[in-house]
């Protein structure tokens, strides 16, 4: 009887792991960039990157040995990998936390004759917000998560064919990225806009790079019509630039300055400059003023004197020739 138990115990687990959730998050995925990642091809011993496998279209298969539904899809996924092997359309089998010994052994037996890699740490399928599996995306030719879905159902290889077919179909990214203006000055603000062809939603990344090579990034999701807009005031004057991307496409870079403001048009400078030429327009009237009440002060005028000494400042009386102090001839009035 325990062991019926235990039986049915271990079954519920792993259903309850197999078995997708009502809301799967996975689902939350699709529209973005998908998350990058980085690990070892258990099969060849190579490193296989999402970056550097831009321009193809990916199906990414959450999976584990120990997974019923995950050994149900596999079928399905070869058969999409052999129909699809010509036309850049590449199968990757993520396993989930198992020794590459054990994977490696049931890859082989099961001719999984495509890239699986073991994510070891389960750090790939967090980014990937895998809550059950087998989970499995589809990322277009510019890194970008069309599809996703969690659990296996009857018809996989028929919806995957289709969604494969209709990506295979669209023509690969174009985006701008335009500036209102070649130049502005200092607290202007610069419009950076642009257009992702074929028009959808779909997450940009706008890049913005300042004067002194510093830049950062602007998370925007164009419209329905393609299009996206970001307003902002830059803080300092020099040789700015901005580009865009969706996926891996990327936008040419454009450039625009950004000019000091002159001084008559910086209120704030100009009423410092005001109040400083009235303070000293006010100090050297009032200085004059003071100095025109001044008495004017001289030697002092004797009694019946005509002119003063122009060596010692004395008194000449008017029938003297000579100063009588210094002897100095005098100075006629």
């Amino acid at each position: 009887m325990r062991s019926v138990a235990k039986y049915l115990g271990i079954s519920l687990l792993v259903l309850a792991i197999c078995i997708p959730l009502a809301a799967a998050a996975p689902e939350s995925l699709v529209g973005k960039n998908a998350p990058l990642f980085s690990l070892k091809n258990v099969m060849t011993g190579e490193t296989v990157s999402l970056e550097a496998l831009g321009g193809k279209i990916l199906l990414l298969d959450f999976w584990a040995t120990w997974c019923g539904p995950c050994k149900e899809a596999l079928p399905h996924i070869a058969e999409i990998s052999r129909t699809y092997k010509d036309q850049n359309v590449l199968a990757i089998s993520i396993d989930l936390k198992e020794d590459e010994e054990t994977v490696r052994k049931f890859a082989q037996s099961n001719q999984m004759n495509w890239i699986v890699i073991i994510d070891r740490d389960g750090g790939v399928a967090k980014k990937y917000e895998v809550t059950a599996i087998p989970t499995l995306f589809l990322v277009d030719q510019n890194g970008v998560v069309r599809y996703a879905h969690v659990g296996f159902f009857k018809e996989l290889k028929e919806e995957l064919s289709r969604r494969i077919s209709e990506l295979l179909k669209e023509k690969p990214d174009v985006i701008t990225c335009n500036v209102s203006s070649a130049s502005i000055t200092m607290e202007d603000s610069m419009l950076v806009s642009g257009t992702v062809t074929p028009g959808r939603s779909a997450p940009v990344i706008l890049k913005v790079t300042k004067p002194d090579g510093s830049s950062y990034t602007m998370n925007l999701v164009s419209s329905a019509d393609g299009s996206y807009s970001y307003r902002f005031t830059p803080d300092r004057a020099g040789s700015w630039s901005a580009s865009a991307s969706i996926g891996k496409v990327t936008s040419s870079v454009v450039k625009f300055e950004v000019k000091e403001k002159p001084m008559l048009q910086n209120p704030t400078l100009v009423a410092m400059i005001a109040v400083i030429l009235v303070a000293v327009v006010g100090t050297a009237a009032i200085t004059l003023v003071r100095r025109s009440k001044k008495p004017r002060t001289g030697p002092p005028t004797a009694p019946g004197t005509s002119s003063f000494c122009i060596s010692c400042g004395s008194a000449i009386p008017a029938d003297a020739q000579f100063c009588p102090k210094c002897g100095t001839k005098k100075l006629s009035v």
